[in-house]
């Protein structure tokens, strides 16, 4: 098989003359024209800070705790917390280049000594890109052939810039891409305002291929190629390959222990330009449960999970896209996805058709490493540990037809709102409280932003889970339900909007507790304070897969008796993947508490819905 793809990919330039073959995109906009004008991320002002803080913590404390930590935490408004402060922007005054929290990001993922699998290595799943499905080698073979022009259009710039419209066909308008071509790099950011189109920081591309996480003792290490490798590092049944995409000249290739030989092979892995995972594993129609288990974190010894991005291939060609999510968030990889898929399913390269002929012998080589005893004990001890952590977690899944994007916008509810909403809701009927919820959003509108905390848990999620609560399961909605329910939904939209502006509390916070312990300083009583302690404690750790292309999507808890939420909203249906620790809770029941929570909020969309229409 992994001859025939290498076959396959070599024989596809005489099967599709149109078009440039060596470069996904060739942008008019230079891929960079707008990150020297991105706004830099801004610092929030500490008052503003500190009021989100205590609103987030109180509907997750008692009035008496909450009156204790807004005392401690007035204390570190008005005393410690403005030093931090002063100290926070004159080193984001020295760094001009990055943001205020990327560093200090970066160096919480890389000193956290967690495993990797499940903690730090989330999936994207992709849909079949056609009907019927491909086969295998198929499918991987236009997957490296799109990965490869991806790279290359990525490393001579020509990749088309990263830009949120908000008016679609200003994306194809050739009168905006002259303006904003013609304008100095200075201003280009501004002038695409102009447009209501938002350029977004693009600094985590370059993180995206040959690159790998090389553990270290206490904190590890970015690896990246200082050449520009030409294979891909392919794993089939736990055996190890290079299998070259690129020649000699860069180009896609045309039709046709310490030893020195573990030095070579570590480093032929570690530049790959990514890992292709080929698995021996099919999935029928679809078993979503067994698909996400065996993508996120199952079948280690055919995985490499240091690498910045692998591509998981089953036997019968269900796609993954897995990353390693210290070197960046997830806007470099859902672009890199998107493209993939697209290209794949509207203009492949290879077909069932193509005919094959015989690559040399120098594009695929199988890799050996010298194994001493110690190294053998300590591969088997590895495993022996990943093989608990398998059977430790378990995966359920929902999908509801009740709830979707078009009754949302029916009832004038914001649709991931109501999903956050429901999430709420089937956490009370569990357990009859709220906790702290985790909701990342990106911060790429400013150059070198990563995320922001939403916190979803609100005093107006909270008083409406109470009275849910209460009702009985045939009881009929009410007027006052959905303005509860709105009230909800604006709460939310606004502190969305808040993080991706940069005004969230989480990372500010964050930062000013780096500044103190990195500058040897004593740590302030508000981090010392069990509230702090609470609500990132996040139970409730939750992110929106929404693309068209994405069949499922997840990762894990981020703490031992945490849920991983994954959802997707589509015009008709809420889905959701939900993972757990068996020994701490129930991932079981927790989805059916979400199909009973979508019924319930079926009752008040139907309500909002009939008052919209009058």
């Amino acid at each position: 098989m992994l001859r025939t793809s290498a076959v396959a990919t070599r024989r596809c330039f005489s099967t599709r003359p149109d078009g440039d073959y060596q470069f996904l995109h060739r942008s008019k906009i230079p891929m960079l024209h707008f990150q020297k004008s991105l706004p830099r991320l801004p610092i929030p002002e500490l008052q503003n800070t500190c009021r989100k803080y205590l609103a987030a913590l109180s509907p997750l404390l008692t009035a008496e705790a909450h009156a204790r930590t807004a005392g401690i935490v007035k204390d570190f408004e008005g005393g410690i917390g403005r030093d931090l402060q002063e100290r926070l922007k004159v080193r984001d005054s020295v760094n001009q280049h990055t943001s205020y929290i990327s560093d200090p990001w970066f160096e919480m993922y890389i000193t956290d000594r967690a495993p990797l699998p499940v903690n730090y290595t989330p999936l994207l799943g992709m849909k079949y890109p056609s009907t019927p499905p491909p086969t295998l080698p198929v499918q991987t073979a236009n997957i490296l052939i799109t990965t490869a022009r991806f790279l290359r259009a990525l490393r001579a710039e020509y990749l088309t810039p990263e830009i949120f419209h908000m008016n679609a066909k200003t994306a194809d308008s050739a009168f905006y891409q002259k303006i904003v071509q013609m304008v100095p790099q200075r201003f280009a950011t501004y002038t695409s305002y102009a447009f209501k189109s938002f350029p977004l920081d693009m600094s985590q591309y370059q993180g995206l291929f040959s690159a790998t996480r090389i553990p270290r003792q206490g904190k590890d290490r970015i690896f990246r190629a200082p050449k520009d490798p030409r294979h891909v590092v392919v794993l089939r049944k736990g055996n190890i390959y290079r299998l070259d995409v690129l020649d000699r000249d860069g180009n896609i290739e045309v039709p046709e222990s310490l030893s020195e030989k573990n030095r070579r092979g570590m480093e032929i892995v570690d530049s790959g330009i990514i890992c292709l995972c080929l698995d021996d594993l099919s999935y029928g129609d679809l078993d979503v449960a067994a698909r996400t288990r065996d993508h996120l974190y199952a079948n280690g010894p055919n995985r490499w999970f240091d690498k910045s991005i692998s591509v998981v291939v089953s036997s019968d060609a269900r796609t993954t896209v897995q990353f390693e999510h210290s070197w960046g968030d997830g806007v470099a990889v859902l672009r890199y996805f998107n493209e993939v898929f697209k290209e794949i399913s509207e203009r492949p390269f290879i077909t069932e058709g193509t005919v094959a002929q015989a690559p040399g012998d120098e594009a695929v080589e199988k890799l050996s490493f010298d194994l001493d005893d110690k190294m053998k004990t300590g591969i088997d001890e590895a495993k022996k540990r990943h093989k608990a952590v398998e059977d430790s977690l378990d995966i359920n899944y929902m999908q509801s037809e009740l709830v979707g994007k078009k009754l949302c916008k029916s009832a004038k509810i914001s649709p991931d709102s109501m999903a956050q909403f429901a999430i709420q809701l089937a956490y009370a009927y569990l357990t009859g409280g709220t906790t702290a919820t985790y909701e990342s959003c990106s911060t790429a509108a400013f150059r070198c932003g990563r995320t922001e905390t939403v916190r979803p848990a609100t005093e107006a999620t909270k008083k409406l889970c109470q009275v849910l609560l209460n009702k009985g399961p045939n009881d009929a909605a009410t007027a006052e339900e959905v303005a509860m329910l709105r009230e909800c939904s604006n709460r939310h939209n606004q502190l969305t909007k808040e993080a991706a502006m940069g005004q969230g509390f989480d990372r500010h916070l964050f930062a000013l507790k780096d500044i103190a312990k990195s500058q040897g300083m004593a740590l302030p009583d508000l981090y010392n304070d069990p509230a702090y302690a609470l609500i990132n404690h996040n139970v409730l750790s939750t992110s929106t897969l929404s693309t068209p292309a994405i069949e499922v999507g997840g990762f894990g808890p981020v703490v031992p008796d945490g849920y991983g939420i994954g959802y997707v909203i589509d015009a008709q249906r809420l889905g959701s993947i939900v993972t757990t620790y068996r020994a701490k809770r129930n991932g079981k029941e927790f989805v059916e508490a979400l199909e009973k929570a979508a019924k319930e909020i079926r009752k008040i969309l139907d309500v909002a819905s009939k008052e919209g229409t009058k």
